[in-house]
């Protein structure tokens, strides 16, 4: 039966309805490559890259009626399209980038496919203010966010099994759904990479599921269900040794920490902390080998022994460089590797391994990946992109805050809290990693921003219920909260 999503808006159909829960579904199928050699450039050719594409066509009538134009009325989904059009002004800047010999591409074309995938990431945040307009329709999306995390838990055991085994058949299943060979980041030791590109991808993943499990979002389910599946994810984030995704999990129970005190303890302790300390009795490597990293990190940059910390330095140096020679406009978007050679660090032209890995790349996305957002986006688009992006964060995590701050049932508390903790982690994590591309990204971007049409509404299914298991949304009960509604909400205020 069709629905209106929202005032003004026209109504769903099974094919609107199929489409989102198959883009949900698709986030975390980041290396996935469909029809590569036909597409081009068309924004690596993701999975999700279609599915949104066919998603934007199925609502053409609703956009040519109008009838979207009450989400504009949200001051962070202002910001994000004032973001957008930073960006897209941008790549007029491409004129005064000159093309590099040994790339083999003009600005122009890189700066068009990095504008191109911001487009599609932005694409989902909006398309999830369309689809989640009641807790209903949240339920339904948590449901297909985490079928795509069974779907990824599937492919660390296939990973698991090849690793072990040396399966012929479970690797050419890992072939069909990477970009690159597996056994190039086996070289080291047994790492997981789920279905994202390299290791410390599908960690970041993992750090914006696990708080939803740990703290609550599925509120409608048990808190057996909700600790077994927190375990699950710890365990594989642990799995892929990213040390990036060990400093964003502490950043999460940071955050944590902070909003919950000592009811964090105790969820804490039981979702993420003994899972931790269990697996690393079994296996030490992985903490050994995240904690060897420490040393390198500490002494980022020219001195340090670690090669990647010194590649990543020499990448972050030239981005910053670009930055500070052009500070209020940058250089366009997708355009910093064309400003490397005036901005290399002198080390960096004596340095075999970090000149190999930053001058000498064909693809010029790889030869300068900037493994810091920030930093990347300072220096495509300058001061003016830069504070636009951070007021638009801060406008997401004030949505958040006040979704769990202010009086409300403990459920939606827990909401709240969960979007937030993760968005924490997310952001600790734009540190070490190098784009927009991540679209799960934007897909929690688009849950903050529905928190505030959200809260005021009531769970038919708590309502209608007789018998709710108790949940993990009681450690973030509000001690002076208003009086609570629900029979679910009344007995969790008690515990």
């Amino acid at each position: 039966m069709n629905r209106d999503i929202t005032k003004g808006v026209g109504p769903l159909t099974a094919i609107h309805r199929f489409l989102w829960a198959a883009l949900v579904v698709s986030l975390p199928f980041t290396d996935l490559i469909l029809f590569e050699r036909s597409t081009g450039s068309f924004a690596h050719g993701r999975p999700t890259d279609y599915i949104i594409t066919l998603t934007w066509l199925a609502l053409i009538p609703e956009v040519f009626k109008g009838r979207f134009r009450p989400f504009l009325s949200d001051w962070p989904v202002r910001l994000l399209l004032l973001f957008v059009a930073i960006n897209s002004a941008s790549v007029l800047l491409s004129a005064k980038a000159a093309p590099l010999i040994w790339v083999g591409k003009s600005p122009w074309s890189v700066s068009f496919r990095s504008l191109s995938t911001l487009l599609l990431g932005v694409s989902i945040a909006f398309l999830t203010l369309v689809f989640v307009r009641t807790w209903r329709d949240f339920r339904k999306a948590l449901t297909y966010y985490f079928v795509g995390f069974v779907l990824s838990g599937l492919a660390g055991l296939i990973e698991t099994v090849t690793y072990y085994s040396g399966s012929s058949w479970t690797q050419s299943i890992l072939d069909a759904i990477h970009s690159i060979g597996q056994a190039w980041y086996w070289e080291y030791g047994f790492r997981l990479r789920l279905l994202s590109f390299e290791p410390s991808m599908a960690a970041d993943y993992l750090l914006c599921v696990i708080p939803l499990f740990a703290f609550g979002a599925y509120y409608w389910r048990s808190k057996l269900w909700s600790a077994v599946n927190s375990a699950l994810s710890v365990v594989m984030m642990l799995a892929t040794v990213s040390l990036g995704s060990v400093i964003g999990l502490a950043g999460e129970l940071a955050a944590a920490f902070i909003l919950l005190r000592r009811r964090f303890l105790a969820t804490a302790a039981v979702l993420i902390l003994l899972p931790l300390l269990i697996f690393t009795a079994f296996d030490q490597k992985p903490l050994t080998a995240i904690t060897d990293r420490i040393p390198g990190l500490l002494d980022f940059g020219e001195f340090s022994e670690d090669g990647s910390a010194r590649t990543r330095a020499a990448q972050l140096q030239i981005a910053f460089h670009t930055f500070l020679d052009h500070p209020f406009l940058g250089v366009g978007i997708g355009n910093p590797v064309f400003y490397s050679m005036e901005s290399l660090p002198q080390w960096v032209k004596g340095d075999r391994f970090a000149s190999v890995l930053v001058m000498e790349r064909e693809d010029p996305e790889i030869m300068m990946t900037v493994n810091n957002l920030p930093v990347k986006i300072l220096s495509e688009t300058g001061i003016v992109g830069g504070v636009v992006f951070l007021l638009f964060l801060l406008s997401l995590f004030r949505e958040c805050y006040k979704g769990y701050s202010e009086p409300a049932e403990p459920w939606k508390k827990a909401v709240a809290v969960s979007v937030l903790i993760a968005m924490v982690g997310q952001c600790v994590h734009f540190l070490t990693l190098s784009s927009l591309q991540f679209r799960y990204w934007f897909f929690l971007w688009g849950l903050a921003i529905c928190l505030k049409r959200l809260m005021p509404q009531s769970d038919a299914l708590l309502l209608t219920r007789s018998r709710i298991p108790s949940r993990l949304s009681a450690f973030v009960a509000a001690e002076n909260g208003r009086k609570v509604m629900t029979p679910h909400a009344a007995r969790v205020r008690h515990i």
